[in-house]
């Protein structure tokens, strides 16, 4: 479901947690109900992946937390990041019952995989949580998906916090002439059908914004931009990977991608090329 590998995962997470809006971040947990003293309280998130959007949030939460983590996929990628993640900060790691239970001195972090296909909405227990996040899903979806997750989250007036959606910003420096062909054909993938409907893409964040504020939210927005220096050569080249496949797979560009490709690299190699990637998070709140 989070439709990316364990491996891409492990390699943005770095920069998605320098880019991920703390204000933004700040103004979620203090608008989490803090009714819930017979229970933790208790988030979403949707296309969790290996759990990134946890560890960057469940710091700033003081006492226990549940984390409902949906995705279909890399449920054992996560428990495992997580683990790891636990032993960094030298808090205990046990499993009851089928949920993960980090011990630390601010409270326990309950962790319940959920396997689904987001596409199903209706299947999501929302009606358990305090809260809903997600990161990098919005550019995949369509706004027939956006606005039937934004009903479901306004009837239960959950806030919600979605992170790092594209916003079709891309700039090289150095420049090269085949960079708007390969942004163009890049572009155009987004909006292909990934199980979701037409993909939003960079449409993604005034769709979302515009969608919950017909609902009657409070929306912010930030950017939360990836900033890849000439250093960052790993994560760098699988970014060029990515950004070049679907020209690559364009018998009318394919010529032209391999070129952009192979000069874009020997730049890598000599660490002289830089990359900022537009994102945006966006927080909505109901007015209670």
């Amino acid at each position: 479901m989070s439709g990316f590998s364990a491996e891409w995962l492990a390699l943005r997470e770095p920069f998605d947690r320098a880019a991920r809006s703390m204000a933004l971040m700040g103004g979620f947990v203090t608008a989490l109900r803090r009714d819930t003293v017979d229970r933790p309280v208790t988030l979403m998130d949707l296309g969790a992946g290996t759990g990134s959007a946890l560890r960057s949030l469940a710091p700033l939460i003081d006492g226990d937390q549940q984390w409902i983590l949906v995705d279909d996929t890399l449920g054992d990628e996560a428990l495992s990041a997580l683990a790891t993640w636990a032993a960094d900060h030298d808090w205990t790691t046990a499993t009851s019952d089928g949920t993960q239970i980090i011990a630390r001195p601010e409270g326990r972090i309950f962790v319940r995989l959920f396997s689904a296909d987001l596409a199903d909405l209706a299947a999501l227990p929302l009606d358990e949580t305090d809260g809903v996040v997600t990161s990098a899903l919005l550019d995949l979806v369509s706004a027939e998906w956006i606005s039937s997750l934004g009903i479901r989250i306004c009837a239960a007036q959950l806030p919600f916090l979605a992170q790092l959606s594209v916003d079709g910003r891309t700039e090289f420096t150095p420049t090269h002439p085949a960079d708007a062909l390969v942004l163009k054909a890049f572009a155009e993938d987004q909006n292909r059908d990934k199980g979701f409907g037409l993909g939003l893409g960079a449409g993604a964040v005034e769709e979302t914004q515009k969608c919950l504020r017909s609902l009657g939210y409070q929306v912010s927005s930030a950017q939360s931009d990836w900033s890849i220096a000439a250093t960052d050569s790993a994560f760098m080249d699988a970014l060029l990977d990515g950004l070049c496949q679907p020209a690559s797979a364009n018998p009318l560009t394919a010529a032209d991608a391999k070129t952009w490709l192979l000069e874009r690299r020997k730049l890598v190699e000599a660490r002289r090329l830089t990359t900022v990637i537009g994102h945006v998070d966006i927080l909505a709140l109901p007015q209670r």
